[in-house]
């Protein structure tokens, strides 16, 4: 753990330094998004509400609800002390201020199915910094770790390129992002995998 606290620490200093402009990054991050088939062939997306130093993807995401396809973002469960991705119609109005200032879903809204949510849902996963192998340093709390678990589908880390690092410490329980999307560029880590059907 306390290689991790170093990459963590050493995150943070590189994310301050290179004073990262979010929104354009997110911008950037969205045409690339739109162009993958990955996105282009299916109807369920989990995404997240951007922290502070997180690509901002409010837009793609409000775009992906406008065409008719389904979305899903994090809502603490404060009975098991961890997230779970709650179905949502409306960027607006289905989200309110939830664990740790996070804007999330409201309580009354439904969870997908566990199967679709396991199998044919692609992820946007954002982090502290990503290796190029595709393992992943999050914040330290394991929250994606435990929503990443069983998951079969494709999981696409979102950074700015100034997050992307030759190497990083992975742990047994860390699970390997399939792409890396960043504003500058686009890696996919595993190219054994098809594009989900959902039709």
């Amino acid at each position: 753990m306390s290689v991790k606290f170093e990459f963590r620490k050493r995150a943070h200093e590189t994310i301050d330094a290179c004073g990262a402009d979010w929104e354009r990054i997110g911008q950037a991050i969205s045409a690339r998004l739109r162009g993958m088939p990955e996105l282009q062939s299916a109807n369920l997306l989990a995404a997240y509400c951007a922290l502070a130093g997180e690509p901002v993807l409010t837009a793609f995401c409000q775009a992906w609800l406008a065409s008719g396809k389904r979305l899903c973002l994090p809502r603490f469960d404060s009975s098991r002390g961890f997230y779970r991705m709650v179905l949502v119609g409306d960027w607006q109005s289905d989200l309110c201020p939830g664990k740790f200032g996070i804007m999330e879903p409201r309580s009354d809204l439904p969870e997908p199915e566990p199967e679709l949510l396991r199998r044919n849902t692609v992820w946007l996963v954002p982090g502290l910094a990503f290796s190029l192998e595709g393992v992943r340093l999050g914040r330290g709390g394991g929250y994606y770790d435990r929503l990443l678990a069983d998951v079969s589908g494709w999981k696409l880390g979102v950074a700015a390129d100034c997050q992307l690092l030759p190497r990083l410490p992975r742990e047994e329980h860390d699970v390997l992002m399939d792409c890396l999307v960043t504003e500058d560029r686009l890696l996919r880590l595993h190219n054994d995998k098809t594009p989900p059907s959902l039709t």
